[in-house]
């Protein structure tokens, strides 16, 4: 389709603005085939950058992170980022975890065709569904994070939807259910998905979670661009992986050439990819150095294409060879590059029309729009500052480099979407803007005497953190607006006329993000599950999230004699304890003193024998004697001033008493009186300890788990209390062990939660030291926590796991812990 007004506004734009002579006029390619490689010469001369000083000219925003912030949220979503690396126990920039996880993935494949083996498949549990809470009420739980999404050219009804670790998920009928077509690891962290205009069931994707990794996650870097020929069922590498890059990748968008299946863009860290498909295969080059956030193309045109990095906006006048800087926002409110972020917003109806959001963790610098196809940028706006937190737009914060969209409508060049915390809408170009979707639910009561008064929204409430935003090119709703679709830290949302009113339809997707799970012997069905982002929940038979508590939510437990008492945490150290069932609960937070320095994802155990105690670890151990209405410093002092990571309790004699912090393991046999530290002979230099597991029959005998990507350094096991230790990791992968379940009714009861699955550890009868970890599960999912529910009459068993990635899955076990099988 060609575009003459945007053909006659491009050489006329670049003609004013460059005076160029006319005799280097670049011939007409809006909606023709692209010149060939020595035709493009011809095409419009880019204007000399006048950005010499740019950050991504000099090579500073390339691969470097974020710069840590204080205050509010911001601290809260930085101190979440070093506690969910203490997870994982990695050190930051030595190993891809994406690609150790392919690799992990493929041995278990070889080592389960070696021996024959074939995986148990476990059931999903959920979430799939977040039941609305009792109005009015401030909930904003929801099942997690998606990145991007992708409409489909051919079926309006198709969507295509990415997240954050949670996986490539599919809709069929406009968002109304879900399906994921398979678990491929490579898919679990989406950045970006492209699908082919000119056959739908060839789609894209770039790997990696982006988003994440500016927030200091232990984010997923990505492994390259993949390629599904039959609608994501399946998928394989579009040429070479980055697997075997020295420098982690983050991408944050992947789109294809217009008119074109064989020709990508992908902006990432690590500059603007371009990947080529020849007949003998792909080909990928940087065609611009610098760390880019998003990439465009103006509609119509195949030589036209806009990139933005974290600091300027660039231009393609030749279909992708060359890319030179034309814009750069006023940032001299932020002078930390990386914390800053563009995004870009093109529109079918002003092809010449190009938007620019600018914003960084000060909150928004300017909406900008250019009618010359980038020749000229205007400020539109730069209050309210639309990327904060504030309903009115007032506020000096954000987290744009988190979280920053712009979407155009496709029927109308002034009506505008911008995403950052909530979604503001502007029907005048950028020059004004009105609270279209807002991050926390507000209610008002209107109406008139007793009785007759009605509860109702203030605002239309969207998830926070807007990831995309999207105009769907050809539906409209029941009033002729176009429907738009928003990803966000909640999942999707949905809204038919024009962003007056938004819907959650993330119904069916299983992508919630998961830290701990507990249940009770009392009943099966009981389980409650803490989750990043979208707080603490109980988990219904039905698959349904019945929200308990919000934020992030950590450790869970229950009374297993008396199911009325159950204990909720948020980060860092703040608990609650329900005495009604879960109707209510109330604080029970230790008074913290000097014991300020608490890991975000605290431990709280509950005393074996005796469940009216509890304990928690921030820098010393805390013990309470009723439930958390007082707490008592057991060891004031003693065991340094460093984080705990974990603290267990040997079942069979309470007296004995495991902490861990990162490098260092604590341990008492006089239920916390006097104190041993061992070090040496564990791994030394040691990777973080994960975990703590006793033995259910035996004190003396205890495991430790690592993370980190030292081969053959992932579980260490002591039958003497701690005094020696001997290595048992044969059998796991070279990925960090996140927990450890010890099972003392079990057959083989010792289990390890990877990221790549469960593995279970097989005993030798013969000789335990040839006794070897076998790999559990299926599907290949992050796994954070395990919990096991026992009949204490018939023995029936279940082993759960609850990963960081699809919720909660369980398999049942037989009275003596091995895997039922299906009839």
């Amino acid at each position: 389709m060609t575009h003459p007004r945007s053909a006659r506004c491009f050489a006329a734009a670049v003609l004013a603005a460059l005076a160029i002579p006319s005799g280097l006029r670049a011939r007409d390619c809006d909606g023709g085939a692209c010149p060939s490689p020595a035709d493009r010469r011809a095409c419009p001369l880019e204007r000399t950058s006048s950005l010499a000083d740019d950050d991504d000219a000099r090579g500073v925003a390339s691969g470097t992170r974020p710069a840590p912030l204080a205050g509010g949220r911001l601290s809260k979503l930085f101190a979440r980022g070093s506690g969910l690396a203490a997870l994982r126990g990695a050190t930051s920039g030595e190993t891809n975890p994406n690609a150790a996880i392919y690799r992990a993935w493929l041995e278990q494949q070889q080592q389960l065709k070696d021996r024959h083996l074939i995986l148990p498949l476990w059931r999903p549990l959920g979430p799939v569904r977040v039941a609305p809470g009792t109005e009015p009420d401030n909930n904003i739980n929801a099942l997690g994070r998606l990145n991007t999404l992708a409409f489909d050219p051919e079926d309006p009804k198709k969507i295509y939807v990415g997240a954050g670790a949670g996986g490539f998920w599919r809709s069929n009928d406009g968002g109304r259910s879900w399906e994921t077509p398979s678990i491929d690891p490579r898919t679990l962290a989406v950045s970006g998905i492209a699908v082919d205009p000119r056959d739908s069931q060839h789609l894209y994707l770039l790997t990696g979670d982006g988003n994440g990794w500016t927030l200091w996650h232990p984010a997923l870097p990505s492994i390259g661009v993949l390629e599904s020929r039959d609608g994501g069922n399946t998928w394989r590498f579009a040429g070479s992986s980055w697997i075997a890059s020295e420098t982690l990748i983050f991408g944050f968008a992947l789109v294809l050439a217009p008119g074109s299946s064989d020709v990508l863009f992908a902006a990432t860290t690590e500059g603007l990819y371009r990947g080529t498909r020849a007949a003998d295969g792909w080909t990928w080059e940087v065609v611009q150095q610098g760390s880019f956030r998003d990439v465009v193309f103006m509609p119509g045109s195949c030589c036209v294409g806009y990139a933005a990095t974290v600091s300027a906006v660039y231009r393609t006048s030749d279909g992708g060879d060359t890319w030179t800087p034309i814009f750069e926002p006023d940032w001299s409110a932020n002078d930390k590059p990386m914390n800053r972020r563009i995004a870009l917003g093109v529109t079918p109806k002003a092809p010449s029309t190009v938007y620019a959001v600018a914003g960084s963790d000060n909150g928004l610098t300017g909406v900008y729009r250019s009618d010359d196809c980038g020749g000229d940028f205007e400020l539109r706006s730069n209050a309210p500052n639309v990327l904060g937190y504030d309903d009115k737009g007032t506020g000096d914060s954000a987290v744009a480099f988190y979280a920053l969209s712009i979407g155009v409508s496709p029927h109308d060049v002034d009506e505008v979407l911008v995403g950052g915390v909530s979604i503001w809408k502007s029907t005048d170009g950028g020059r004004s803007f009105t609270l279209s979707g807002y991050w926390q639910r507000y209610y008002e009561r209107v109406g008139g005497g007793k009785g007759e008064e009605e509860v109702v929204p203030l605002y239309p409430y969207v998830h926070a953190d807007i990831h995309a935003l999207a105009y769907h090119p050809t539906r409209r709703g029941p009033t002729g607006r176009s429907e738009i679709f928003s990803t966000n830290d909640g999942g999707i949302s949905w809204s038919d006329d024009g962003g007056e009113h938004w819907h959650d339809v993330s119904h069916g997707l299983r992508i919630t993000q998961i830290f701990k799970i507990c249940g009770t012997p009392q009943d099966p069905e009981l389980i409650y599950f803490g989750a990043q982002d979208n707080g603490s929940s109980r988990l219904g038979p039905d698959q349904v999230a019945y929200p308990a508590a919000n934020s992030d939510g950590g450790v869970c437990l229950i009374d297993y004699q008396d199911s009325r008492y159950r204990y909720l945490s948020q980060q860092q150290g703040r608990f609650t304890k329900s005495s009604d069932g879960g109707k209510t609960f109330v604080s029970i937070t230790p008074p913290r003193g000097t014991n300020a320095n608490a890991a975000y994802i605290t431990p709280l155990v509950m005393h074996p024998q005796r469940p009216e105690v509890l304990f928690t670890c921030f820098e010393d151990l805390f013990v309470s004697h009723d439930r958390g209405a007082r707490w008592q410093n057991l060891t004031d002092g003693d065991l340094g001033s460093k984080k705990c990571v974990q603290v267990a309790v040997a079942p069979s004699d309470p007296r004995v008493i495991y902490v861990a912090k990162e490098h260092e393991l604590y341990w008492s046999r006089d239920g916390g009186t006097s104190w041993t530290v061992r070090t040496p002979p564990l791994p030394v230099p040691p990777p973080s300890i994960t975990d703590v597991a006793i033995d259910g029959r035996d004190p003396g005998r205890a495991w430790i788990s690592f993370g980190g990507y030292r081969e053959k350094v992932k579980v260490y096991e002591t039958s003497d209390y701690g005094f020696s230790w001997r290595n048992v990791s044969a059998g796991l992968p070279n990925l960090p062990v996140r927990t450890l379940l010890h099972d003392p009714g079990g057959r083989n009861p010792l289990y390890a939660g990877t990221d790549i699955g469960v593995y279970r550890r097989v005993d030798d009868p013969r000789d335990d030291r040839r006794s070897v970890w076998l790999p559990f599960m299926a599907p290949p999912l992050i796994v954070n926590d395990l919990e096991i529910y026992r009949n204490p009459r018939s023995g029936e068993a279940r082993l759960r796991a609850g990963t960081y990635a699809q919720g909660v899955w369980e398999i049942r076990l037989d009275p003596w812990g091995q895997e039922e099988q299906e009839e």
